[in-house]
């Protein structure tokens, strides 16, 4: 009987950077609002917390349903649903409430909590592959980071892309990618091009409202 199980759980050192790793995301968005911080640090972490608990069980059901009598498959937490489910719920909680929960604000905090939940990854040993996936996503994550905090942040929709044609490619090079396969695709990939799907029709759509604005 083959086994592939996320050892993380019996690892406090690996939860204890990811609580960091998402305080510091906090952190960063509470100190960049001038108004009503308390109020939209609060909504931060119910969506981060509804994001994460969301993450996980996407990740339960994809552990059942590629576990079966000869293989135990486990798998409990992913970076990417995370942040895909947090920048959708955001941007739900924008245009539902009369309230400025604005997504483009989250970016940088994002890239800040991805940077630091790949050093936990790092301590971990998971994520890996042919290469190594979580140096490279934590460094690049850094980069955008302080481009943001230097320049401007890119929109939700440019970022939510980019992240996730990133996480489309890396998944081929990943231990994962035998574990999690329909056919040629994992689970992820399935998702990363739903989301990049929507990214690029709202991107379009926004196109073509600024041009008729223009107009």
């Amino acid at each position: 009987m083959s086994e592939y199980v996320d050892h993380f759980l019996e690892n406090p050192l690996y939860f204890i950077v990811i609580f960091i790793a998402f305080l510091s995301g906090a952190a960063v968005y509470f100190f960049s609002q001038k108004e009503k911080r308390g109020l939209k640090l609060a909504l931060y972490l119910m969506t981060s917390f509804l994001s994460l608990l969301l993450s996980i069980a996407v990740c339960l059901e994809v552990s059942k349903a590629f576990s079966t009598q000869k293989s135990t498959y486990r798998s409990f937490f992913s970076l990417y649903y995370y942040v895909a489910t947090f920048m959708m719920v955001s941007a739900i909680i924008d245009k539902c409430l009369d309230f400025e929960f604005i997504p483009k604000d989250l970016v940088k905090p994002l890239l800040l909590t991805i940077c630091l939940s790949r050093v936990a990854c790092m301590i971990e040993g998971c994520c890996g592959g042919v290469l190594p996936f979580s140096y490279i996503e934590s460094l690049l994550a850094l980069l955008a980071f302080l481009y943001s905090s230097i320049f401007t942040s890119p929109s939700p929709t440019v970022f939510l892309t980019g992240y996730s044609v990133y996480r489309f490619i890396s998944e081929f090079f990943k231990d994962v990618y035998a574990k999690e396969r329909l056919g040629i695709l994992t689970v992820m990939q399935f998702a990363a091009i739903a989301v990049i799907t929507i990214c690029v029709i709202i991107i379009i759509i926004k196109k073509k409202g600024d041009a008729k604005n223009e107009k």
